[in-house]
Formats: structure tokens, sequence, C-alpha cells
């Protein structure tokens, strides 16, 4: 099992990123994939590559985004909270903007831990 906030606490110490939300995706291979919608620091910016090498050494290969999103601001819910459910949403209407997508291969190919 990956639990999303193990990864949300990895991503949020790049100083890159100010948020995020970490989310299953469905997969037509995998089932199911790790997925992430970030939120790059004011007047910056976030590459896919830049995300995975960050993550590269801190999370296991199977915890590792297999698809980035990115939003400007995420969406709350009622709660205040990030809204995981708006992320995906997000992410399915093509609101967020698609940082980049990986395989477990390619993931791997990033080199050793």
């Amino acid at each position: 099992n990956v639990y999303p906030r193990e990864v949300e606490d990895v991503l949020c110490q790049y100083e890159a990123i100010v948020s995020c939300c970490v989310f299953g995706q469905d997969d037509k291979v995998w089932g199911q994939v790790v997925a992430v919608t970030v939120q790059a620091a004011e007047g910056g910016s976030v590459s896919a590559d830049e995300i995975l090498k960050w993550c590269r050494g801190r999370l296991d290969d199977f915890k590792m985004p297999r698809v980035i999103w990115q939003l400007d601001q995420l969406p709350l819910g009622s709660t205040g909270k990030v809204s995981r459910s708006l992320c995906l949403s997000a992410a399915l209407s093509g609101e967020a903007r698609c940082l980049g997508r990986r395989d477990p291969q390619a993931v791997r190919a990033l080199g050793p831990k």
C-alpha cells in the first residue's frame, strides 16, 4: 500500500513545491498508479524530472509518482484542506497541466537510490 501522506511529506520538503496532493489514478496496465498534483512556489516552476530526482532515494520505487500534474492553486474542500477528489477531477478534466507520465521502468532508469 502507498499512503498519500508519506509521499506528500517528501514532496513538500522540496523548496520548489508549496503544496501537493497524492492520489491513486486509474491505469490500464497497473490498475492504479501514484499520481500527484503540485502547486509550485510563487513565481517558480517545477518539472517532472526535478520532482522525480528529488523523490529518488527518499521514496521506494513503488511509491514514486507515475503521473505528475500542476495547478496554480490546489482546490480546498469545505474543511479548508486540499481535496483529493477535486485534484483528481482537475487532472481528469484537463484543468491541471500534465508535467509528465512515467512507467515504473522509466522511474527505475533514473539511477540508483
